[in-house]
């Protein structure tokens, strides 16, 4: 059953409250990303080398697992560039973080337990 947006706000609230959700601003570089990352999964090992230019390009380069993430710093998708190759990591540990689309400017993702996504989609969360 789809949620409202008010249903699904009030779910990312609790979720919030309860340290399991972080907000992006649609703006974010790679440091960012990985800062709230690190607040919902302390556990994760997980850090940024920062920005650095390669071939004229701005590139953002994020360390997960001892494997390096390049993501170009000017891409209209890097958070979602970003969260996905984080998201393909939780997996194994049967976690995910899944979207709420508010329609704004913000990016808020909640992280769950990989067995409660098809639950969370039914609702209106997004799987990135």
């Amino acid at each position: 059953m789809r949620l409202t947006q008010s249903e699904l706000r009030t779910i990312f609230d609790q979720a919030l409250k309860n340290n399991q959700a972080f907000i992006l601003d649609w703006k974010f570089p790679v440091e960012d990303i990985v800062f709230n990352v690190k607040q919902v999964l302390p556990e994760l090992d997980i850090d940024d080398k920062g920005e650095k230019q390669v071939k004229g390009d701005w590139i953002q380069t994020m360390v997960l697992d001892g494997k390096e993430y390049s993501f170009k710093a000017d891409s209209n998708t890097l958070i979602l560039d970003v969260i996905s190759s984080i998201n393909k990591h939780l997996k194994k540990d049967n976690q995910i973080l899944v979207f709420f689309d508010t329609k704004d400017d913000e990016y808020c993702f909640i992280l769950i337990n990989l067995s409660e996504l098809p639950s969370y989609l039914e609702k209106g969360f997004i799987e990135i």
